[in-house]
């Protein structure tokens, strides 16, 4: 019911805070992940850190959300929507939302400690703050990439090397 709720009035509420539609992004990634997960797939539980896989597609799909409002700022101010980029000027802006999306990229390393998942998890968070910060609006399609990479990179360490 919640659901429903937040779709049909997914407008509105966009526009009485401008974090919320991130994080109800965020949210609703999260939420979809943790129910799959208790859909029995097979009979033996998961060893999977289920919880912390919630909280890093959490923070990034709410980072996410908010950089793709980096390419509607000027209309977002002609249509009174708030958004991080709309509240504050982009000099602020820029390394809150990058600062959010490097936190979400570093989150990988509660649950892999290997020393190349360290070096790579911290050279690809450190990449999406330089990215979002030096090529503003142009930082979405690279950090998509990244997430892309950084994503593949730990269900490869998760399910593929874990399970064998």
């Amino acid at each position: 019911i919640l659901g429903v709720y937040l779709v049909i009035d997914y407008p509105r509420l966009r526009r009485m805070h401008f974090l919320l539609s991130g994080v109800l992004i965020g949210i609703g990634s999260a939420i979809s992940f943790l129910f799959g997960t208790t859909i029995p797939i097979m009979s033996q539980a998961t060893a999977q850190p289920v919880g912390v896989i919630a909280l890093g597609l959490f923070a990034v799909f709410s980072g996410g959300s908010l950089l793709k409002d980096i390419a509607t700022v000027e209309e977002d101010k002609r249509s009174g929507v708030d958004t991080v980029f709309t509240k504050f000027e982009m000099k602020k802006a820029l390394p809150i939302v990058a600062t959010f999306i490097a936190a979400g990229c570093v989150l990988p390393i509660l649950f892999l400690n290997a020393v190349t998942d360290l070096i790579l998890i911290l050279a690809m968070a450190t990449s999406a703050w330089v990215v979002v910060v030096v090529m503003k609006e142009k930082s979405y399609k690279p950090i998509l990439l990244l997430y892309f990479v950084e994503g593949f990179w730990v269900f490869i360490r998760l399910f593929a090397v874990c399970s064998s």
